[in-house]
């Protein structure tokens, strides 16, 4: 038996694991500063941690389900699809988010790699030029560092920082797929 499933209950139906989110009441669910009135409002900061905390938990080939537990309501199916809906725009625009920062580290990489070509081409043709000396010294050691500094910032970005962002793609898409329930205390 997995870790995981000693955490999460599992739901006998679909299989998927199912993340329980008690609430006092359905407002509860919203940022509290946010008081737009309409629709897209955002989650709370600390809910949407517990879900990327609990995304990160449970392994990716797993399903979920969301299962808001709603201590002081009644059923209000216009509340539970406010809740659906706001927290589908949430993450999609988080996910929007993702993608200018991936867009913005191929940009920093492509001009990295620029100057680092530049720099390098230039030592290949200023070598000789600049002839010997201390001074010839430290400028061709110092382009040759830089050269290959902006080259490594390049690779950097590319294989590391997009990685990291390419996990949290991963982890929205996984909660925007996630089955979405209300239970309700009994009085």
């Amino acid at each position: 038996m997995s870790y995981y499933k000693n955490i999460y209950n599992q739901n006998k139906e679909t299989n998927r694991i199912i993340i329980d989110i008690a609430l006092d009441d359905y407002y509860d669910f919203y940022h509290e500063w946010d008081n737009v009135k309409f629709k897209k409002r955002d989650i709370h900061p600390e809910m949407a941690h517990f879900l990327d905390t609990c995304v990160m938990q449970i392994p990716s080939k797993e399903s979920l389900e969301l299962k808001f537990y709603i201590e002081n309501g009644s059923k209000d199916a216009k509340a539970e699809a406010e809740i659906r809906e706001s927290f589908n725009h949430f993450y999609s625009m988080e996910m929007n988010a993702i993608n200018k920062v991936v867009r913005n580290i191929y940009k920093i990489a492509a001009t990295s790699i620029v100057v680092s070509l530049a720099m390098l081409i230039f030592i290949y043709f200023a070598e000789d030029r600049l002839g010997e000396g201390l001074l010839a010294y430290t400028i061709i050691n110092g382009f040759e560092i830089g050269g290959w500094v902006f080259m490594w910032q390049a690779f950097y970005g590319i294989g590391f920082d997009r990685s990291d962002e390419k996990k949290k793609m991963k982890e929205y898409k996984r909660l925007l797929a996630a089955d979405i329930s209300f239970t309700y205390a009994s009085k």
